[in-house]
This record gives C-alpha cells, structure tokens and sequence, in this order.
C-alpha cells in the first residue's frame, strides 16, 4: 500500500514540476505576443508587482504592427524566411534520409569510421566552422544569395544519427522479402523503409525547419542586401546604441515566433514519437 501511494506522489510530483517548467517556458511568449498589442506606452508599466494584467492587456492596438510594416518590406523578410526554411527542410530530410539508409542498411566499407566522423561533425559548435564556411561560399560566387542561406544546412549531422537509428531498428525480414521479390536498394528503401520510418522523418523535418528558421549568425554573415533579408535580421535592425523601437519589436518578435509554434503544435505527437523511439532514449 505504501508502495503504491509512494508511486502516485511519485507522478504527481512529476506532474507538478513539469506544470511549473511548461510556465516558466510560456512566460516570455505569453508576455512578447501581450507586448505587441500592447500601446508602446504601456510595455512595461505592469511588471512589477507581476499580475494578470502583466500577461493580458487592458488596451489592444495594432499600432505596432502598422509601424513594423512602415519600417521596412517585412512581407518580403517573412516570405524569404519560409522559404529558406522549407527549401532548407525539403532537401534536408532526402540528403540525410539517403545518407542514414546508406550508412544503416548498404554494405559499405568502412561505413562504421563514416558514421564516427558524421557524428563527430553534431557536436562541433557552428562557430567553429563558421568563418571556413564564408571563405567556401564565397569562393563560389554565392554570398547575398538565397543558395548561400540554403546550401551548408542541407547535410545535418544530428538528422543523419537520428534517422539511422530507425533505419537500423527495421527488422531484416522486411528487406530480405522485398529481394526476393527482387527489388533493388532504391526500391526498398521507398516501398519499405519510408513507410516504416515515417514517424522519424516528420521528426528530423521539424528539427531542420527550427534549424533554418532560428538562424542568425550566418544570414548575417553571409547576406547583406534586403532582398534575401530574414527576420531575425530585421529585428535586430530594431536595437541600437541610442534607442530601441520596443512596439515594433515585439510585433517582429510575435510574427517570427507564431510559425514554428504552430507547426509543433500540429505535428508534436509525431516528433514526440520520432525522439521516443529512436536510439536516443
């Protein structure tokens, strides 16, 4: 009996401290997007003593909106944004899906020292490797340009592993039985290794879709023009020395979050799942 009360206060802790970690993350979403509808006058006049009216407004505007669309072509920094983004997801998941099943289920030699050093390449910070990467880019005629977004985030170390490890996890026999039915490696890595890992890619697409849309170091790095400007470059355009442009801000901020919140929010079971039953666990 004491086992079991023991195991129940157990999961309500449990319970309890994950209520309190999900607050504790929603509270600076919950407050930008509050900030945003928010008159520039009334930002941050109800922090301290925090209460409701901290994370819901007594007074709604779209001012700042209407200022962040005056201060640039910021439809054109969303549009490029997504784009880049899905491109970057598209050709990411079928670069690593190819290289996982060929690392997984081809015999190739030496594929185990192939796998180390892809490994090896997830835990290398991309600061690292930022600078030879510009010299590269540029080498290639491609800086200012949408390639130049798109190109060095197609290979992903992490989604590589991550999607070896359910391609590893597929019993033989399914293989074995599409060979004999006399199916090639590309055949079956379609018809029968896709439907199973199915999970695992909704996965590793969302993984590179945050990947692409958080970048800000490289875009600033490698782009200079407005044309191929993302959002993460045009909020900061809202800080500097003398003043920051707090209404636009959040409004910039809002927008550029709204996306992949909802995204997750639509596909979290399968990204759930996909990290659940990998190697990972």
């Amino acid at each position: 009996m004491s086992e079991t009360r023991t195991t129940k206060l157990g999961v309500v802790v449990r319970y309890v401290l994950l209520v309190v970690a999900g607050l504790i993350a929603l509270f600076p979403i919950v407050w930008a997007a509050s900030a945003a509808i928010r008159p520039r006058s009334d930002t941050f006049s109800n922090i301290s003593p925090m209460s409701w009216r901290t994370f819901f407004p007594t007074e709604f505007t779209l001012q700042n909106f209407r200022d962040l669309f005056a201060s640039g072509p910021w439809d054109r920094y969303f549009f490029n944004t997504v784009g880049v983004a899905l491109v970057t997801t598209v050709l990411s998941v079928i670069v690593c899906s190819l290289a996982a099943y060929a690392l997984a289920r081809v015999n190739i030699r030496g594929s185990k020292y192939i796998f180390a050093f892809v490994l090896s390449m997830a835990i290398l910070p991309f600061e690292v490797i930022a600078f030879p990467l510009y010299l590269v880019v540029r080498e290639l005629g491609l800086l200012d340009t949408y390639a130049a977004l798109v190109l060095p985030f197609i290979g992903n170390a992490f989604i590589i592993f991550l999607l070896r490890q359910f391609f590893t996890d597929v019993p033989k026999a399914y293989e074995e039985a599409a060979r004999l039915d006399g199916a090639g490696p590309i055949r079956i890595y379609v018809t029968v290794f896709l439907p199973l890992t199915w999970p695992a890619h909704v996965t590793a697409a969302l993984l590179s879709f945050q990947e692409s849309w958080d970048q800000f170091l490289w875009p600033l790095i490698a782009t200079s023009s407005e044309e191929v400007r993302v959002l993460q470059l045009g909020i900061s355009t809202f800080i500097s020395n003398e003043t920051t442009q707090w209404g636009a801000l959040f409004a910039a901020v809002s927008m550029t979050m709204t996306p992949p919140i909802l995204l997750f929010l639509f596909l979290q079971r399968y990204y759930i799942r996909g990290l659940s039953t990998t190697g990972l666990k």
